[in-house]
């Protein structure tokens, strides 16, 4: 299984009057106790992922309106689980307008030895195919570790009547304690082999239609690209990139079944994305073993709530 988290950021909701039971309108109230939850699964590769935020939001301009009211800093506790594995770790966000966000995330990632986590392998050039990976997992060859991941990432968005670009590129380290001369490992999230004590760069871009106040309907386009350096590879090895870019394009979709600003239990939305790989050393090409016409779906549900504002 692999962890998955979505995020289709719905549209700046249109400027109201102030809330009856607060001088300030929820929305922008300065100080906040806010949590999010992502239930979400995939498959093809297969996935399930329950994760948890919850922390302090500081509102920087208490203005309702669309530019200023997702202006925060916010920092909070961000957990996942997974039948794979577990995750605990901090996330910090800097979003001085509604349009740009820069974040910071940290996280312990405990895997504990299920569904053919972690597997291993010295080189980028190794063959790691949806059979080759099973034939390891019956072996008994995969194996429980932990290690850390970090995030930086910066996001931009836009809105333009009924219409909401959205762009989030992310830069993730990895670090895990690997079996001896393993050099990179199998990430089922990114489905591709990254490479330990460093990096890949993540891509998500969506555009998006507005339709009345609860659907957003569009696309998805994601790129996932591992930055392998000479010390990921075995010693003679050439030097290259047989495993990236992913790439992957399909529609998306998200059904919000109601608002309640301020509330407890706000904005609980369902959400689906259906991808077809445009770029993938198995998926794509004379390698593949997965047939190009069969996609990646995600299905989810997500909501969001206030514990305590002033």
């Amino acid at each position: 299984m692999v962890t998955m988290w979505i995020w289709l950021s719905p549209a700046p909701a249109a400027a109201g009057p102030p809330s009856t039971d607060d001088v300030v309108d929820p929305r922008v109230a300065k100080h906040r106790l806010v949590y999010e939850n992502l239930l979400a699964a995939r498959v093809a590769p297969a996935g399930l992922v329950d994760r948890f935020q919850i922390g302090y939001r500081r509102q920087l301009v208490q203005k309702p309106t669309p530019l200023w009211l997702d202006s925060q800093v916010s920092a909070k506790v961000d957990t996942s689980i997974t039948p794979a594995y577990s995750a605990v770790g901090g996330n910090l966000e800097i979003q001085p307008l509604t349009v740009f966000r820069v974040g910071a995330r940290y996280q312990w990632i405990s895997y504990f030895g299920t569904f053919g986590n972690v597997m291993s392998y010295p080189s980028p050039l190794r063959d790691y195919d949806r059979d080759r990976r099973q034939a390891r997992v019956d072996a008994g060859e995969n194996y429980v570790t932990s290690g850390h991941v970090v995030d930086l990432s910066a996001l931009l968005q836009a809105k333009a009547g009924p219409m909401i670009v959205r762009n989030e590129l992310v830069w993730r380290y990895f670090a895990l304690d690997l079996q001896p001369g393993d050099r990179v490992y199998y990430e089922q999230y990114l489905d591709v082999l990254v490479p330990n004590r460093g990096s890949a760069l993540l891509l998500d871009t969506d555009v998006l239609a507005e339709i009345g106040r609860r659907w957003l309907v569009g696309a998805r386009y994601s790129m996932v690209a591992p930055l392998y350096r000479d010390r990921h590879f075995e010693e003679g090895e050439t030097v290259q990139n047989p495993n990236g870019p992913i790439s992957r394009l399909g529609p998306a979709a998200l059904f919000r079944v109601f608002e309640r600003p301020g509330a407890r239990f706000d904005a609980p939305s369902l959400v689906v994305i259906t991808q077809w790989h445009l770029r993938h050393r198995y998926r794509v090409g004379p390698s593949a073993t997965t047939h190009p016409a069969v996609p990646t779906v995600i299905g989810g549900f997500l909501f969001e709530g206030t514990l305590w504002r002033r």
